[in-house]
């Protein structure tokens, strides 16, 4: 898993890289975070239930693989692992948001096969 998230964490632009299980507890990360990585792991847990419901529920749409979060200085994408875990890459503006999303999902599938 490690190697996993280095080879993201290795893009350029990309601050970091966490998996984390759908109960809000991270599993693994590498990278820099200003804020707490249990605080970031709820958040995003809850974030991400928030949109499953919303996808699922309100627009009928099915199960959420995929969530980005564009704020004035990061994107944060959110990739669906399995059901228990998820995988976000956090990233500044001078990431190539096509590359990130393509590694996102690449690793994904590798940690799905090794979750």
């Amino acid at each position: 898993m490690e190697k996993i998230l280095e080879d993201i964490a290795g893009l350029r632009g990309v601050r970091g890289a966490i998996i984390i299980g759908k109960d809000g507890l991270p599993i693994s990360f590498v990278g820099e975070f200003q804020n707490d990585i249990d605080f970031i792991g709820a958040c995003v847990s809850e974030f991400c239930f928030a949109a499953e419901s919303m996808t699922s529920e309100r627009f009928q749409a099915g199960h959420a693989k995929e969530i980005s979060i564009v704020s004035e200085t990061r994107l944060i994408h959110l990739f669906d692992v399995n059901d228990d875990a998820l995988l976000a890459i956090v990233t500044d503006d001078s990431c190539n948001r096509g590359l990130a999303t393509l590694e996102g999902r690449r690793a994904a599938a590798l940690l799905k096969e090794i979750l």
